[in-house]
């Protein structure tokens, strides 16, 4: 708490939080930040506390990543109740252990750095053992549907930043791709029927 009051005095308005996952055996095994949930509920509680906005940073389709792990980040996230929340589709990024983990057991949907944009709307691997790339945009945009849509004070809220207002062209363009989506996208399950042709 001390911190923050500190961050508070010297100006800082807002603080953001890598939560990752709402699931405590992926932020162990999987994510390896060496964080527990009782330490980011209390992080979020102390940073409030003293008076700062919160974000909180959330990722989707980890490895790992099913539906009740990924509806326990989605309950994660309305429980600490940030401010703003982002929720991010993983990215397994060229010369990242995590690619050569996905390319060993999976396929990676990815043929130059623009596949990598954080706000298309695309599940960018697959792997065996049931990971479902579909199930994992379908929680992403659950996810957002729950914290914004259904809560519209969290919108008119999110409206307030500046950011929002200083690039208004970016603003709605990823409202678009959030509900129309690209018209070059294609489902996750149509790129292994057609990468097994």
């Amino acid at each position: 708490l001390e911190l923050f009051q500190l961050m508070k005095a010297a100006g800082c308005k807002r603080v953001g939080f890598g939560v990752e996952n709402g699931d405590e055996a992926m932020l162990r095994n999987v994510i390896r930040k060496g964080q527990t949930l009782d330490q980011v509920r209390e992080a979020f509680a102390n940073a409030k506390a003293a008076g700062l906005q919160t974000m909180g940073f959330f990722i989707f389709g980890m490895p790992g990543d099913n539906e009740e792990t990924m509806e326990k980040t989605i309950q994660l996230a309305l429980e600490l109740d940030p401010k703003l929340a982002n929720f991010m589709l993983a990215a397994a990024f060229p010369g990242t252990v995590m690619y050569d983990q996905i390319k060993e057991g999976g396929q990676v949907f990815a043929d130059n750095w623009g596949d990598f944009a954080i706000h298309d709307q695309k599940a960018r691997f697959t792997m065996n053992e049931g990971y479902d790339p579909d199930l994992v945009v379908k929680k992403w945009r659950e996810a957002y549907r729950r914290f914004y849509l259904y809560r519209p004070e969290r919108v008119l809220e999110k409206m307030m930043f500046k950011e929002n207002w200083t690039n208004l062209p970016g603003t709605f363009a990823q409202i678009k791709r959030f509900f129309i989506g690209a018209k070059d996208q294609e489902a996750p399950a149509e790129k292994v029927a057609a990468a097994a042709d």
